[in-house]
């Protein structure tokens, strides 16, 4: 089998040097499991021993180099916990836990890297991945543009080292090589984008998949415990999927109810618990009053937990912060009104004065919220007179 692959030195502080691509038979002179090629490592009489330990010594410095500036990857070898392209932490295969690991996931960044370099210096376009780092609910995904990859550090990212099994692999080795031949990319960019858009929502839907399939083991035998051990003795926890299956199967019982009024007023329940309440699925029911109304007493008394119910649903991609309107007033006090966008409206809370500047911001969060929920609040702190304000789209204002 024939690849197109990228060679390239590194100097004594690891930079890469110009690569050299070409067209190679790869031929295998031994197979390794992860276990093997540790003690293939730490055996010095072995006979790719000192190649292993290169390569170990390179790899380390790469990631930590990569960290330095930035990155979120990291490798806890020991427990088996290690993150993902998108910075998600997933816990690997009791096979997989040696740092040979480390080694190949480090190697194989190197080389997707210097391949998209390669190309981007070019202007070629391709099938790049690129990652918002600042949004935690952004996936990684591929586009004929580049934008980065946060979650990896790179300027610069591209699947292409595995065709075999990757149909973007393949795609962005068609153009390269076509590169190599001198010859025009097998690909327009608008053929790109349409395959970006197809890969991107297969990778969705797959990943979706995975999440249904594992709640609905996890559903199950949650619901085969609760049928031996009451709702009063779960943990936070697995109590919070009870809300969650009752808020997403609107199936409120009256133990669920009680229960959840129990902790509610003993203030058991997490900014968490209360978005999954009330805003993560629609719950207009009248059975939902109840709650909704004990929810908002809550929060009234300690208004800091709808800033934080706010930036969960903001986390969420629920709404988003479209104004947060700071009135100049007299020394002493602020003024906040926000405006929220959310299911394609904006809501917009009164005018709130507080000795605080972030205790009105909270102030007007709530309000804005408990409209959003159908909530009337018992006492609004409301401050009548306008006056001139400050703007800022998205963000807080001076």
């Amino acid at each position: 089998m024939s690849y197109t692959y990228p060679y390239s030195s590194l100097d004594s502080s690891y930079h890469v040097g110009e690569p050299s691509f070409e067209k190679t038979v790869v031929c295998s002179r031994k197979r390794f499991t992860y276990e093997e090629a540790q003690k293939e490592s730490d055996d010095p009489t072995a006979p790719f021993s000192s190649q292993f330990q290169d390569a170990y010594l390179a790899a380390v410095n790469l990631w930590s180099i990569r960290l330095e500036h930035g990155a979120i990857t990291s490798y806890d070898l020991e427990n088996g916990w290690v993150t993902t392209e998108d910075g998600v932490r997933i816990l690997l295969d009791a096979e997989k836990r040696f740092v040979t690991y480390l080694m190949e996931q480090e190697f194989i960044i190197l080389a997707n890297q210097v391949i998209a370099s390669t190309l981007a210096v070019r202007a070629l376009p391709a099938l790049y991945r690129n990652h918002v780092v600042v949004d935690p609910q952004r996936k990684a995904t591929y586009s004929p543009n580049i934008s980065g990859h946060g979650g990896l550090n790179v300027s610069a990212y591209i699947h292409a080292l595995f065709p075999l099994r990757s149909y973007p692999d393949l795609v962005n080795q068609r153009i390269l090589l076509a590169q190599l031949r001198g010859e025009p990319s097998p690909y327009t960019t608008s053929e790109l984008e349409d395959l970006a858009l197809t890969f991107n929502a297969k990778e969705r839907g797959i990943k979706a998949e995975k999440r249904w399939h594992f709640r609905g083991e996890y559903d199950g035998i949650l619901q085969t415990a609760l049928e031996k051990v009451p709702l009063v003795s779960l943990d936070q926890k697995h109590f919070h999927t009870v809300i969650r299956k009752a808020a997403e199967e609107q199936s409120l019982t009256p133990e669920i109810e009680q229960e959840i009024l129990r902790r509610l007023k003993q203030q058991l329940l997490k900014e968490n618990d209360l978005y999954t309440l009330i805003f993560r699925f629609p719950n207009s029911a009248q059975e939902w009053q109840q709650i909704k109304q004990a929810v908002f007493s809550i929060l009234q008394k300690k208004p800091a937990y709808a800033s934080m119910v706010f930036n969960t649903g903001q986390q969420q991609g629920k709404w988003f912060m479209r104004r947060y309107e700071q009135p100049f007033t007299s020394p002493g006090y602020y003024q906040a009104r926000v405006s929220l966008d959310y299911l394609e409206q904006t809501y917009t809370s009164a005018l709130y004065t507080a000795e605080k500047k972030e205790r009105a911001k909270q102030l007007a969060i709530l309000d804005v919220l408990a409209t959003i929920a159908g909530v009337v609040l018992s006492s609004p702190e409301v401050s009548a007179p306008e006056s001139q304000a400050v703007f800022s789209d998205g963000e807080e204002g001076t």
